[in-house]
């Protein structure tokens, strides 16, 4: 920043902003890289809300992921059907076609598009909330707003299913755990 006056002038002041906002000192601190965080991983993040897609596309860079975002369902769609990814966050709640629709599309697929794991994101927090996104084929579940330690476990989960999770496994997500 600088600042310059002459006498009888007025004051004139210019500052440097960037222009690419900087992920917070919280995410670095709390989604750390080399924690033992997941393998660079390849996600698909939909989500309408431009606050909740700085914030999850900030923890997920900040740990080495790549991240393609989409605002609503049909546009979660058509990049699953392009494909490449190892992980789908999916905001339940969506203009056009919702998280629930959006995922049965994707089950329905064929080949690999169809077995990518994918995460219900979500402020409805009821269990019958759950059991909708675990009975649509979501394979795991994380209640907004989302929680890093949540996010890293959902993750490794992901990293390790072939895009359906066991009935156990989706006991133990929808009981919080």
């Amino acid at each position: 920043m600088q600042a310059s006056s002459s006498p009888g002038s007025a004051l004139a002041v210019s500052a440097m902003i960037g222009t690419r906002p900087a992920a917070p000192a919280t995410v670095r601190r709390a989604f750390p890289r080399d924690a033992g965080a997941p393998s660079a991983m390849h996600i698909l993040l939909a989500e309408d809300h431009a606050t909740n897609q700085y914030l999850v596309n900030a923890y997920l860079r900040t740990a080495g992921h790549t991240v393609e975002v989409v605002e609503n369902g049909r546009e979660a769609v058509a990049a699953a059907v392009r494909g490449g990814f190892d992980a789908i966050l999916m905001d339940v709640q969506m203009p056009e076609f919702d998280g629930l629709a959006a995922t049965r599309a994707i089950r329905a697929l064929d080949g690999p598009a169809a077995r990518v794991p994918i995460i219900a994101l979500t402020a409805n927090a009821m269990p019958e909330d759950r059991r909708s996104c675990f009975d649509a084929g979501m394979t795991d579940y994380l209640a907004k707003p989302v929680d890093v330690a949540a996010l890293h476990a959902a993750l490794f989960r992901a990293r390790e299913s072939d895009g359906a999770a066991s009935e156990p496994d989706r006991r133990q997500s929808a009981a919080g755990g």
